[in-house]
């Protein structure tokens, strides 16, 4: 686990723009978003980037909100969050620990989702969405399809083994503009 994150917290995939090491409250949360709107509003100009930026960084930190594990082992804070930017790709970065029954659950949504295209993926999106159907914690289970939809499948993720009963769930969305606007992802 340790090589993964010094990864990036020796900036190795890019300018690192903002991160945060703790633990994921309400108000670090709000605070987060907060200032990675400031950063857009400085370094993006095209807003359909930093549109897609928002949605994705929403879907993310109410996912590790909603699903967080309080645990800490080894020094590492339950909740890490990093965004760079590199040349035409700004990449989120989180991590947060998650109990093995979840991670499991998780590992094949993100199987499943990332396997379909584009339609398909918009189809799952609209029949979640209109079924009413809702987890416990209140969703309709739209997040990760969000994320998989304005990434455009750019992501990665890695479920460390901590324990017996955990996992250190580390996701990567890369989002990529090119000059026009368009995105080529």
């Amino acid at each position: 686990m340790l090589s993964q994150l010094l990864k990036y917290e020796n900036s190795e995939i890019g300018d690192m723009m903002l991160s945060y090491k703790g633990n994921p409250s309400l108000s670090t949360i709000n605070l987060i978003m907060q200032l990675v709107e400031s950063k857009l509003d400085t370094n993006e100009l095209n807003p359909r980037t930093r549109k897609r930026i928002i949605i994705v960084l929403i879907e993310i930190l109410q996912n590790i909100f909603l699903h967080r594990e309080e645990f800490t082992m080894l020094n590492f804070n339950s909740f890490i969050f990093y965004l760079f930017k590199s040349h035409e790709h700004y990449i989120i970065v989180s991590g947060n620990y998650i109990k093995r029954d979840k991670a499991n659950l998780l590992m094949e949504k993100l199987q499943n989702f990332t396997a379909l295209s584009g339609n398909d993926l918009k189809d799952e999106y609209l029949n979640k969405l209109g079924n009413g159907i809702f987890t416990p914690e209140g969703g309709a289970g739209l997040g990760l399809i969000e994320i998989i939809r304005k990434s455009g499948g750019n992501l990665q993720n890695h479920f460390i083994p901590v324990d017996d009963d955990h996992y250190f769930f580390l996701l990567e969305v890369k989002i990529t503009a090119n000059s026009n606007g368009k995105f080529t992802d």
